[in-house]
């Protein structure tokens, strides 16, 4: 078939020939048996090619086969673009439906990493509260846990909840070498000096 063509020539590396195969059998089928595999090849052709918007789609038609082996792959290849582009709305987005559709320790756990990352990013503050305990219960490395800590914080100080926020802040505050670090020490000496407390706000800035 024109579909096990196309795979015999990325198989055997012959990138743009297989290309060529792999849009022929979607223009021709594109809702055949072999759809969901063609998809995510294409997709990682383009890839490859730095086309990220074709990539991501094909990826995303890949993946819109649910029962197909390739969708989790799919998502997982689709977020990571967008993750890597800095594109945060279509990130969240994809790690979220990556994380409700896999059961591989390492995807899920970088899932919700991302997941906080990205809406944190853009402060997607209802987001960043549902999964930031779930991604700091992983075994996120130190940096990780520092950045989802203080998405979380913010989010918190954002939604109103000072008195929540702010141990998180002082914790994050006792290192100020990291980025958020730095942050979380302004943001704190910021709520207490809100919240009536001068002096405690500018020991803070003092100690800074």
């Amino acid at each position: 078939s024109s579909y096990t063509a196309a795979e015999g020539l990325f198989s055997r590396g012959q990138k743009d020939e297989a290309k060529v195969r792999f849009k022929e059998y979607l223009d021709q089928y594109p809702t055949g048996a072999f759809a969901a595999n063609a998809w995510y090849y294409q997709g990682i052709l383009l890839e490859e090619e730095n086309d990220y918007e074709g990539a991501y789609e094909s990826y995303m038609h890949s993946a819109s086969y649910e029962s197909s082996r390739f969708c989790e792959s799919a998502l997982d290849h689709a977020a990571a673009m967008a993750w890597s582009v800095g594109d945060w709305e279509t990130s969240m987005d994809t790690y979220m439906r990556l994380y409700g559709k896999t059961t591989n320790a390492e995807r899920q756990r970088t899932s919700l990493f991302r997941i906080v990352s990205s809406a944190g990013q853009i402060s997607e503050h209802d987001a960043v509260l549902l999964y930031a305990d779930k991604a700091l219960q992983t075994q996120l490395s130190g940096e990780q846990k520092t950045e989802v800590t203080y998405w979380k914080a913010q989010a918190l100080l954002e939604s109103g909840k000072r008195a929540e926020a702010r141990p998180l802040f002082e914790e994050l505050s006792k290192d100020t070498r990291s980025r958020y670090g730095a942050e979380s020490d302004y943001l704190l000496s910021q709520l207490l000096f809100d919240s009536g407390d001068a002096d405690g706000a500018e020991k803070v800035i003092m100690e800074f």
